[in-house]
């Protein structure tokens, strides 16, 4: 149909049931046809509470589902902020390398989740994974710089 707008379900329930650990609970409501990225009223996705609570099985199946690692609450925390906020390392790493975005700042105190973490091994965890991406994107210029220049 020409010009129709999709039309995404939201269910807050989801959103419960992922800050709760409730997989079975998810899935049910996945299959009933509603978004995996549903929000709450402040734009917590369901990923994201999962996240805070460091509830890494919920982590992993809302990513290997589709779930935008990447996506904003009304503050401008993702589920990295959230994750790293909380101390879960695991959660943390596992987002870090679903491409979940470590510069992204809240709106409110301008930090990012390196400057939010809860202990010594995520705030670690997360300095390598950035150095490791500037590192990488430094390559990246070298090497567009050689083929510019024939060499």
């Amino acid at each position: 149909m020409y010009g129709a707008k999709e039309v995404v379900r939201n269910s807050l329930k989801l959103v419960e049931a992922a800050f709760d650990g409730e997989l079975d609970e998810i899935i049910e409501w996945i299959d009933k046809g509603f978004s995996i990225d549903s929000v709450d009223a402040r734009k917590h996705s369901a990923l994201s509470e999962a996240a805070c609570q460091g509830h890494i099985e919920t982590v992993r199946y809302l990513v290997e589902q589709g779930s935008n690692p990447n996506l904003l609450n009304d503050v401008g925390r993702s589920a990295l902020w959230r994750a790293s906020f909380g101390g879960h390392h695991e959660v943390v790493e596992f987002l870090l390398n679903s491409g979940a975005d470590p510069t992204y700042r809240d709106k409110v105190s301008m930090d990012c989740p390196i400057d939010v973490a809860k202990t010594d091994e995520v705030k670690d965890l997360l300095v390598s994974f950035e150095l490791f991406l500037r590192c990488t994107s430094l390559y990246l210029i070298v090497c567009l710089c050689y083929r510019q220049h024939g060499m």
